[in-house]
């Protein structure tokens, strides 16, 4: 079966996959089923048989004008297993805006036929931010995509997608092949029922249907998903929904389908056979667990990043904080001081790389979520600068010297700090105040201070 016809005459793609009890499929906004491609295929091998469609709208379905409120796209699900035959001993797995299919179906139709229900990374319950629901997200936030949207979709989706998948400074969880395959689904889709979808899941209130759900359900979400925030949505599902199982993917972001495709797809087995799924060692320490349950695996490691990701964005950061460091120690090397330009140039430059390493392990290990305290950067930085600074201070017949240039020193420490932060205001700053104190402050001092320091025999001065 390729197509059916919905009950308004709209044409759906569909795809029938494999045999055995039937495991229904629903794709995220903005892509279609092909998005579910290899866990579709995985779950088929497994012995299950998988129905993806594309939503109405959306991949090689019809772009009706109407019917993209959660009513319409629900009815059409009951359509699809319908016109499938797929009504008894069914799991209906829905992935972000899927999610919501899932929720409504359990209330609008009675759940019937399902015995199974999974929600992947989904919007449910509620995503739009109210007075009783602080924790979603703002308005403001969905009307930015919709005028991103109208003004360059193409370009939106590419940023997107880059937050979608967790694409980052030093991260990149999935290839550039994969980017550009999901960008050519984003675009497949009309842009009608692109706004009117995105309208959809994020005004759609879904906590009433979850009353509905009385069969046992499997919710599985990203710590580190920016698409759709896991405090107001998968936990929140969790605390009210009966019989459920929360499994959290520490590091995760939204994407995953593809991010984390093999623990998932061993997830969903476990779920369709009726077993727990197992949560790993490290997850069930972290805090603020909601429904923490499974045994103990082994223990995961942050996602390796690959050499070749090494993008313009992070030699810049890297060069600049070099050049930087460098200029800071051209008035020490002028001045036949140990600590000169290479110095400097290295201690900024190792600062920034430093820095560019712990925010990616930041946010690979979940942001926030991770507690990790970035106050502890410039700790770090400061126990190494301090221990090469103290080596250049030195104590002769009561003078002290190379105090300015250890000073310096830290000085530039910070500035690469703040370049492999990319807080490049902070950083103008810093090297002109710096620059104009060490060097043309110092130009100063050697020629009016000096003098009438070296008469008054002033101790301390570096020069």
């Amino acid at each position: 079966m390729t197509n059916i016809k919905t009950r308004d005459g709209a044409q759906l793609y569909v795809k029938d996959w494999g045999t055995g009890d039937p495991v229904i499929l629903i794709h995220g906004w903005p892509l279609s089923s092909d998005s579910w491609d290899p866990v579709a295929e995985a779950l088929a091998s497994a012995g299950h048989r998988v129905i993806a469609y594309d939503r109405r709208g959306f991949g090689r379905s019809d772009q009706t004008w109407d019917g993209y409120d959660y009513e319409s796209l629900t009815d059409d699900l009951a359509d699809v297993m319908q016109q499938c035959g797929a009504t008894e001993n069914v799991t209906l797995v829905g992935f972000s805006m899927g999610g919501g299919e899932v929720a409504r179906y359990m209330s609008r139709h009675q759940g019937r036929g399902v015995v199974r229900a999974a929600l992947i990374a989904s919007v449910v319950p509620y995503m739009l931010q109210t007075d009783d629901n602080p924790d979603g997200v703002p308005q403001a936030t969905f009307d930015q995509m919709t005028q991103g949207i109208l003004e360059d979709r193409p370009a939106f989706m590419k940023s997107f997608l880059n937050d979608f998948f967790g694409v980052g400074l030093l991260t990149k969880p999935v290839s550039s092949a994969v980017l550009d395959w999901a960008w050519n689904l984003t675009m497949q889709a009309g842009l009608r029922p692109t706004l009117k979808c995105a309208e959809a899941f994020a005004t759609t209130d879904f906590r009433g249907d979850l009353t509905s759900f009385n069969v046992p359900t499997l919710i599985v979400h990203g710590r580190a998903d920016k698409t759709v925030p896991i405090g107001p949505t998968a936990r929140m599902a969790a605390s009210l929904i009966e019989d459920v199982q929360l499994v959290e993917y520490a590091s995760s972001p939204h994407g995953l389908l593809e991010t984390d495709r093999e623990r998932l797809v061993g997830d969903l087995v476990a779920f369709l056979n009726g077993e727990e799924v197992n949560t790993h060692e490290l997850e069930e320490r972290m805090p603020d667990r909601v429904l923490p349950r499974g045994s103990y695996g082994s223990m995961d490691l942050n996602p390796a990043v690959p050499v070749d990701y090494l993008d313009t964005e992070v030699l810049t950061r890297l060069g600049i904080a070099a050049i930087l460091g460098l200029l800071l120690g051209l008035d020490r090397e002028l001045r036949g001081h140990p600590a000169g330009l290479r110095t400097h140039g290295l201690i900024c430059f190792a600062a920034a790389v430093m820095t560019v390493s712990l925010l990616s392990f930041y946010t690979q290990l979940g942001g926030a979520e991770s507690n990790m305290d970035p106050l502890r950067i410039f700790e770090g930085a400061g126990a190494f600068v301090g221990i090469a600074a103290a080596g250049l201070i030195v104590v002769t017949k009561g003078e002290v010297h190379n105090l300015t240039t250890a000073v310096n020193l830290w000085l530039a420490a910070v500035v690469g700090i703040a370049c492999g932060a990319g807080q490049w205001p902070l950083v103008t700053v810093a090297v002109l105040v710096g620059f104009i104190i060490i060097t043309i402050v110092g130009l100063a001092e050697k020629r009016w201070l000096a003098p009438l320091a070296s008469e008054r025999k002033t101790p301390g001065q570096d020069q």
